[in-house]
């Protein structure tokens, strides 16, 4: 995010909100609010054998097992990659804002292999809570982060 843009998130917080305010004192006070864990929802990767187990509890695992042999080229090859990701290193992270795994669950989407609802069930399992700037930026600031976006 560029400084011009950090400061426009900062300026758009209604008055008198905790970031407004910390944005009135000094910069490493202000990022030290802005990283303050709080109640802002933060989307995070789920670990490969959390993500399985998820998968196997709602139902959905034998189904996109069975999809290997779709018909359709697009999902097969999908469920194969979906597959194949899951039978690796059960530590490796699976990404919800992945675009390759937002894709394939739009195909699954499209074949009624999943619904809409076990999409949003996966993006609600993988969000947490965490400060403003990991919610709002994806990344903590730091107090140079700050003085840059002041001047911006």
């Amino acid at each position: 995010m560029t400084p011009a843009a950090l400061k426009a998130l900062i300026l758009a917080q209604s008055d008198g909100s905790p970031i407004r305010l910390a944005y009135t004192r000094g910069d490493a006070e202000c990022a030290a609010a802005l990283n303050e864990p709080g109640e802002y929802p933060v989307v995070t990767p789920m670990r490969v054998g959390d993500f399985a187990n998820w998968l196997a509890e709602r139902g959905l695992l034998r189904k996109v097992h069975a999809a290997q042999s779709h018909g359709n080229e697009q999902i097969a090859s999908a469920a194969l990659l979906l597959m194949l990701k899951i039978q690796g290193d059960p530590s490796r992270m699976v990404d919800p804002a992945d675009v390759s795994i937002q894709g394939m669950f739009a195909a699954f989407v499209a074949a009624a292999l999943v619904s809409a609802g076990d999409v949003t069930a996966f993006t609600t399992a993988c969000t947490g809570v965490g400060s403003f700037a990991e919610s709002h930026l994806g990344k903590t600031v730091s107090a140079n982060d700050i003085a840059n976006a002041r001047v911006a």
